[in-house]
């Protein structure tokens, strides 16, 4: 009697264990992956299967905008989408559910990713244009890793040498894609003043009347002519930059970049 009583215990066990089993395949088959978790800092993360990090999101005039740039790029708009949706919509940026759920009909982390897009989209342009201009530059991103990391070793071998250097010991990435992006701007408006004409004595005049319009005791228009130039310049570059734009072949890899997730 004790004999059989252990064998039905032991059968009841190993059958338990087979439908858990059965039950886990079932339940990865049917849904697909596991649920989302919450991170240390509320935001949603949703676990699932890794993405190469070579996948290409989008291509701006045959060049590629990689996942793994993406991702390092996400973030930097992160606070301004937080300020806009609590500025908003009156949303709570510091809750669990901000960025996978909607707010005022529209989704948080959607719009994060519309606006890294565009700046990403951005800096391809701006890549190509300055490229095309025979601006030095490095165009996507491993190019861009690549170019950093010789920064840094550069630093590093004049420091060891005694040298003088200018700026940080070492960059960090972000502080280097701050530092490439203003250079090339830099370079850019520079490149349009040499291959475009500058403005005419007449227009900046016209600038300066419309400017001082209204004022009951305006400046000289000697004392602000150069602040009208540099304005007349950046008007220039915003202007040719957004041509540039909008001039620009993009295609986007729908399946990666719906797959991006926090």
């Amino acid at each position: 009697m004790i004999q059989t009583n252990r064998k039905k215990n032991y059968l009841f066990f190993v059958g338990g264990i087979l439908v858990l089993l059965v039950l886990v395949l079932l339940g990865v088959r049917w849904f697909g992956q596991p649920p989302a978790s919450v991170i240390s800092d509320g935001i949603m993360e949703q676990t699932q299967f890794p993405q190469d990090a070579d996948a290409v999101v989008a291509t701006v005039d045959g060049a590629p905008v990689t996942l793994e740039e993406f991702k390092v790029r996400l973030p930097k708009h992160r606070a301004e989408i937080m300020t806009y949706f609590q500025q908003t919509y009156g949303c709570d940026p510091g809750g669990t559910d901000f960025w996978s759920t909607p707010c005022g009909g529209e989704a948080p982390f959607a719009r994060l990713k519309a606006v890294t897009l565009r700046l990403l989209i951005e800096d391809r342009v701006r890549e190509l244009a300055a490229d095309r201009a025979g601006i030095p530059v490095a165009i996507g991103y491993d190019a861009f890793l690549k170019e950093w990391e010789a920064e840094n070793r550069t630093r590093a071998d004049r420091l060891a040498a005694g040298q003088v250097i200018y700026g940080p010991r070492e960059y960090s990435e972000p502080a280097y894609y701050r530092y490439v992006v203003s250079s090339t701007i830099l370079g850019l408006k520079q490149w349009l003043l040499e291959h475009d004409r500058p403005p005419t004595e007449e227009q900046l005049r016209q600038a300066y009347a419309d400017s001082v319009s209204g004022q009951s005791a305006p400046p000289a228009f000697e004392a602000v002519r150069d602040a009208l130039a540099q304005q007349w310049s950046e008007e220039r570059y915003e202007s040719w930059f957004k041509a540039q734009l909008e001039q620009a072949e993009i295609e986007v890899n729908q399946q990666v970049y719906e797959g991006i997730m926090l």
